[in-house]
């Protein structure tokens, strides 16, 4: 679990020639594990009663995850195992946004972007061998995220160059399970499922 953050703070006010960028980024990466838990929140903001006049201003909030999760389960010799899980539950929240009572004014672009990108898979493999059968495998993904990008009330953007307000999730997702039997016998109930939800707005 964690949180990233990167905001201008309320009431303050900035003159620039350059470029603003406030980046808040994080990544989650979990190798070869049975269950993966992630619950995050990422965000990039102006806070409310800023005042801003610069060249371009770039906010961006990206949250990224790229989970692989194995699992192997072999009956050998007569020796049973249990049923071989991989689970993968990702609530992740990700926010680009200007605060109420702010005042931005650019010579060039502003670019607001709230960005999830998921990678997750999960292979289980169960297997038999000798006399006893495995009790199967199940592998679960859920996916239930929110990314937002929003300006909220009484703010005025001015951009010569135009403004651009992105919120975009992208979610790529494996969930599979392989059953091997052996000198005839087979492993017992494999089940594979995925739920992705969530939301995304502006």
């Amino acid at each position: 679990k964690e949180k990233a953050n990167e905001n201008y703070k309320n009431n303050s006010g900035l003159n620039t020639e350059n470029t603003l960028d406030l980046f808040a980024k994080s990544k989650n990466a979990e190798p070869s594990i049975k269950t993966s838990a992630l619950l995050d929140t990422t965000s990039a903001f102006i806070d409310s009663d800023a005042n801003l006049n610069t060249r371009n201003l770039t906010i961006l909030a990206q949250n990224s995850n790229d989970l692989n999760i194995n699992v192997t389960g072999a009956s050998i010799g007569g020796a049973a195992v249990g049923v071989a899980s991989g689970v993968s539950n990702v609530y992740t929240t990700t926010n680009a946004f200007v605060k109420n009572n702010v005042s931005v004014n650019t010579t060039e672009q502003i670019d607001i972007k709230a960005s999830s990108i998921d990678n997750q898979n999960i292979l289980v493999n169960s297997a038999t061998g000798g006399v006893v059968a495995g009790a199967g495998g199940v592998a679960s993904i859920n996916s239930n995220k929110k990314t937002n990008a929003n300006i909220l009330a009484s703010t005025i953007l001015n951009a010569v160059k135009g403004i651009s307000v992105q919120a975009v999730s992208v979610g790529d997702v494996t969930a599979k399970v392989d059953g091997l039997g052996v000198a005839g016998l087979t492993v017992g109930v494999m089940d594979a499922e995925t739920l992705i939800q969530g939301q995304t707005k502006i």
